[in-house]
């Protein structure tokens, strides 16, 4: 059987870029970060996923998303509470931001945008990814110091 996925992506790519795999979600009635002790059973299923990364300083991020990873150590190098607050100010439109060695993409679960939202999605996106690709390369000028 297959399943039919609506979505608008924007994709973004710093070829030297090194990124952990992750997913930032946001939060509906079926998920609450608060509600787990600690997040270690994935399965490979980004949907089902337990595996969810808390930064306690990170409040305003919490409220409205989660950030989930495989990948704990190199999630918690890449951020911190003033990234993850700051792509929660920008990502107003509730995306999907998931992000992988080199490329950050931002979708729209479940929605397809009428094309003249097309550029301001992009433009959030590109906040989004340059937030993350940012901080990125400064964590990685400090481990080469």
């Amino acid at each position: 059987m297959q399943e039919n996925v609506n979505q608008t992506v924007v994709g973004f790519r710093v070829d030297d870029a090194n990124l952990p795999t992750f997913q930032i979600r946001p939060l509906d009635s079926s998920t609450s970060i608060f509600d787990y002790p600690r997040w270690k059973n994935f399965d490979g299923d980004w949907e089902k996923s337990d595996d969810t990364i808390c930064f306690p300083d990170a409040l305003q991020f919490h409220r409205r998303f989660e950030l989930m990873s495989i990948g704990e150590e190199g999630v918690r190098r890449l951020f911190n509470a003033k990234l993850l607050d700051a792509i929660a100010a920008l990502n107003d439109c509730n995306c999907v931001v998931k992000g992988y060695y080199t490329t950050v993409l931002l979708f729209t679960p479940n929605k397809i945008l009428p094309p003249g939202e097309y550029e301001a999605l992009a433009r959030k996106g590109a906040d989004i990814a340059y937030a993350i690709f940012s901080a990125e390369k400064r964590v990685m000028a400090a481990a080469a110091k």
